[in-house]
């Protein structure tokens, strides 16, 4: 299949394909269901399915490909390259000029009309006339074309594997009531009282005649014809148009994430207290980083917020979670990504008496400079600011005596420096290191006790379950061993026993045989 550009994650995972989910966060991700963008794909990223051209406004032909995966994070992919389409195809300014062009029409041939009452058409008039009728049913006819061509497109991108469900949802919503903006000239007559000509004295208006007719005999009034344009609002079900398409597209990406409306706002809180730069940065920079957080921003518009819930439209304490993140959001955001030895390298270096940051770009230039400059050993150190240990069964983290970590995971180089063995040097974290201290000197080791840094979770002494369970233990192998003992204690007296008799058995025969030879003497 023919390699597409997407955001967020396949430019990511095409260039540095060693990183991992896990890499690319940490601590525990509250509502994991419904965070949609991570990082980092879990596993291999859904193909794409069959390519198809389209041509944009420009004249210029893309190529696109169709979705053919239900993951929720493809899906959205796919509506935001679909949007990005729109906007460079001009389909939905076409929508809106036809619109325009139709509305002009109808206010000109209002005026012929209004000419045509009051007075009489020319020649030139009636061939005006004409033409605009026509060109009103053929900007009608290609308005309505380019209204359904929006659901072909949309069709034609989501697939099969979304069609469906989609089609689903818009039945509903043709259903529902709305309210449609309507653009109108009416018609109306004003009455005015008639000279000795039979013209109109346009200084003496005649209200109270505006609904007679002014061809009867005796008439003593002359109607006037003019147009009057109203925009009004009209309730009505919903027709199948762009406002119908875009509330169908809502309901449906609400529908996709099970029906749950806080997707927006885990998805901001993901980005503050679980994104990370890769322990093992794999070469990925503070930029890249910055370049993620922003693509997560631009798809932040269509993921379901909590404010779209029925009984939170109306509630002026609910906010829209659904926006991009501001300038100052995103410099939290990656500062939170860096490894603590970087964000205080950073905050020593600071001048600026600001406590927060407004130039995100100027911020990750800084902090790639420092991340260059941090040492071997800390630079094998997982990411994020105020990381804190991983809960017991989150995934983050080893377990306690487990020393069976892949190499580059942890590094501890003054055990590297002490000739211990490998699966000793990759266990732990120099700072963490147990058996030398950082000027290489060994550590005094007291017999059957270990040196402990209770600052660090990860390192303190086994808690009162390891305890028990090692006493369990103990006691189930002493049982084992006093039972073989007693078996053994039988066996060893059966033995006994056994050759008493033999040996008696053997003296009673013997005495037998010394009579019977004495006899025979």
């Amino acid at each position: 299949m023919t390699k597409v550009s997407v955001p967020v994650y396949q430019e990511l995972l095409d260039a540095y394909p060693n990183v991992t989910e896990k890499e690319m966060h940490y601590g525990i991700i509250h509502d994991k269901e419904v965070v949609v963008f991570k990082g980092s794909y879990p596993g291999k990223f859904p193909k794409w399915g069959a390519k198809f051209t389209l041509e944009l406004a420009h004249g210029v032909e893309k190529d696109f490909h169709t979705l053919t995966s239900n993951c929720p994070t493809a899906f959205f992919i796919q509506e935001r390259i679909f949007d990005k389409f729109m906007l460079d195809s001009g389909l939905h300014t076409d929508i809106k000029e036809y619109g325009e062009k139709i509305v002009k029409i109808e206010e000109n041939l209002a005026q012929l009309r209004v000419k045509e009452l009051n007075s009489a058409l020319t020649a030139d008039d009636n061939v005006a006339k004409t033409s605009f009728e026509k060109k009103l049913n053929s900007h009608k006819l290609s308005l309505e074309d380019s209204k359904a061509k929006v659901y072909t497109l949309y069709e034609q991108f989501m697939g099969e594997s979304r069609n469906q469900s989609f089609n689903r949802v818009v039945a509903k919503v043709l259903l529902l009531e709305t309210e449609h903006k309507r653009h109108e000239f009416d018609l109306v007559a004003e009455a005015y009282e008639k000279d000795q000509n039979g013209n109109p004295k346009m200084d003496s208006p005649r209200p109270e005649h505006d609904a007679d007719d002014d061809s009867e005999a005796g008439a003593t009034h002359v109607l006037v014809w003019k147009y009057v344009e109203r925009k009004f609002m009209e309730k009505g079900t919903y027709v199948k148009d762009e406002v119908a398409f875009e509330k169908a597209r809502r309901l449906h990406r609400i529908e996709v994430m099970g029906n749950k409306y806080n997707v927006a706002e885990m998805q901001k809180e993901f980005c503050h207290a679980n994104l990370r730069i890769p322990a093992n940065r794999h070469g990925i920079t503070a930029r890249i980083m910055l370049g993620l957080i922003m693509n997560i921003s631009e798809h932040m518009y269509l993921l379901p917020t909590v404010k779209e819930h029925a009984s939170h439209v109306n509630d002026p304490e609910v906010s829209y979670g659904n926006i991009p993140f501001r300038e100052m959001d995103v410099c939290l955001m990656l500062k939170r990504t860096m490894p603590k030895a970087v964000l205080e390298t950073y905050e020593a270096k600071r001048t600026s008496s600001s406590p927060l940051e407004k130039d995100a770009s100027k911020l990750a230039v800084e902090l790639d400079k420092i991340l260059d400059a941090l040492p071997a050993d800390e630079k094998k150190k997982s990411g994020g600011g105020d990381q804190k240990p991983a809960a017991k069964g989150s995934g983050g983290g080893a377990k306690k005596g487990n020393h069976s970590h892949a190499k580059g995971k942890k590094f501890c180089n003054r055990c590297k420096n002490g000739g211990e063995k490998e699966h000793v040097i990759h266990s732990h974290h120099s700072d963490s290191c147990d058996r030398y201290h950082a000027d290489g000197k060994k550590k005094v080791r007291t017999p059957h006790k270990q040196v402990h840094n209770h600052e660090d979770l990860e390192h303190t002494p086994r808690n009162r379950s390891h305890k028990k369970k090692k006493k369990k233990k103990e006691k189930k192998s002493a049982k084992k061993s006093h039972k073989r003992n007693k078996d053994y204690k039988k066996s060893k007296k059966r033995r006994r026993s056994r050759s008493s008799s033999v040996s008696s058995s053997s003296c009673s025969s013997g005495e037998v045989s010394s009579d019977s030879d004495s006899t025979s003497y």
